[in-house]
């Protein structure tokens, strides 16, 4: 099992040296921006039903789904802030 983790863990580094930085970052992109259209489409829909409760109702959706994104975007920024810190102590490239 540890083999395996290593040897994923070296082609991505081989895969970070060797391919152009155009093609690295839309694969790394990706996930993120799934995440984020996912959150979206999920508030839509919650906002679609939701509007047949009346106006009240759908301003706080509204409101809940902009604090939602805040804090997707929150979290990212502190694992993003964490890693840098991480792999400098871990011995590898800051």
């Amino acid at each position: 099992m540890e083999q395996t983790e290593q040897m994923k863990q070296n082609n991505r580094e081989l895969r970070m040296m060797t391919e152009p930085i155009a093609k690295i970052i839309p694969a790394m992109a990706a996930p993120t921006i799934v995440s984020f259209l996912i959150t979206s489409i999920y508030n839509l829909a919650d906002t679609y039903f939701v509007s047949s409760l009346g106006t009240n109702a759908t301003a706080a959706v509204s409101v809940n789904a902009s604090l939602d994104q805040i804090v997707m975007m929150g979290g990212l920024h502190a694992g993003d802030g964490s890693q840098q810190l991480h792999c400098p102590a871990a011995g590898g490239p800051g």
